[in-house]
């Protein structure tokens, strides 16, 4: 067998920049803008929160690999698609079924990672008849009501993120920290990785993914809409409820990602009948990665076709 490059210490790019094609939907409610890569079954994928969809590609790549096609739009106020295009969770899923239509696709698979999760879920059942299936990923599912439900490293400031001058504070300094990600990787290994950070620091292919995000990050500074309207949505919006979501559900979460608790991912499997679990361990916040990478990949490409009804 071939060498797999998700293992450690292997030489060659981890994350590969696949061909990808960028465009631009003339919606119903302004200009939105995507980008699309390989042949095959249909995901329509939801970005998480601080980076665009240009992140996804190398991450996921992948799933381009195993036959799956890949459609990531950037969610209102990230690049390309204006705030104005929707603020709520609810305008952004009736965006993607815009871009489905579009795009000549009547059903989709839908895959919400991170702050993705949100849209991805509202999706699923705003537009249900054209939902395949949903994978959340490390993947908020409630909203911010109490301390628990946020990073680990933030929660002593929700009391500020309440008010909404305060949240203001809360941003420039964020955006600040973000400014200064370069020259604190070790931060940012342990803020995606928490107790796995010590096993993972000399990875190669966790460092390079570590590179990709704050790189991301960094870019999204020039418009910073879609961050803000994101910690919005966490604290002011109605968030997953019992009942919302009928379709075929993966529920993937590490019980030691810092970033997102994993009370988010044992909320979504109460709120959705019968959704299927799978629980890496090894690399928090980054599923992609750690020794179970291989595991989740392979279950999720599973469960994907399994829905799609392909071999």
């Amino acid at each position: 067998m071939p060498p797999d490059p998700h293992r450690r210490g292997y030489a060659a790019d981890p994350w590969p920049r696949p061909t990808v094609a960028t465009s631009v939907l003339q919606s119903s409610r302004g200009p939105v803008e995507y980008a699309q890569a390989g042949d095959g079954l249909p995901v329509l994928y939801f970005h998480g929160t601080g980076a665009g969809n240009d992140i996804v590609f190398p991450v996921e790549h992948r799933l381009l690999d195993d036959g799956f096609r890949l459609i990531v739009m950037n969610r209102p106020g990230y690049y390309g698609t204006p705030l104005a295009c929707g603020r709520s969770a609810a305008a952004c899923a009736d965006l993607a079924a815009e871009l489905l239509d579009a795009l000549g696709i009547e059903r989709a698979a839908a895959i919400g990672t991170s702050g993705g999760g949100g849209v991805a879920w509202t999706f699923a059942a705003r537009h249900a008849r054209r939902t395949v299936a949903l994978v959340l990923q490390c993947a908020q599912a409630h909203r911010w009501d109490e301390r628990r439900w946020l990073p680990q490293e933030s929660r002593w400031l929700l009391p500020a993120l309440r008010k909404p001058r305060l949240r203001g504070l809360v941003h420039q300094a964020y955006f600040l920290q973000v400014r200064c990600l370069p020259w604190l990787q070790g931060s940012v290994l342990k803020s995606m990785c928490g107790p796995y950070r010590d096993a993972l620091r000399d990875d190669p292919a966790t460092k390079e993914l570590c590179r990709l995000l704050t790189r991301s990050t960094i870019d999204c500074l020039a418009q910073t809409a879609g961050t803000r309207n994101d910690t919005d949505l966490f604290l002011d919006e109605d968030w997953l409820q019992p009942g919302t979501v009928a379709c075929p559900t993966l529920v993937i979460h590490d019980r030691s990602d810092p970033r997102v608790p994993v009370a988010h991912a044992d909320w979504a499997a109460e709120c959705i009948p019968d959704a299927q679990r799978c629980e890496p361990s090894g690399g928090g916040h980054l599923i992609w990665i750690g020794p179970d990478a291989d595991r989740t990949h392979h279950t999720r490409v599973e469960f994907l076709r399994r829905a799609f009804g392909s071999p």
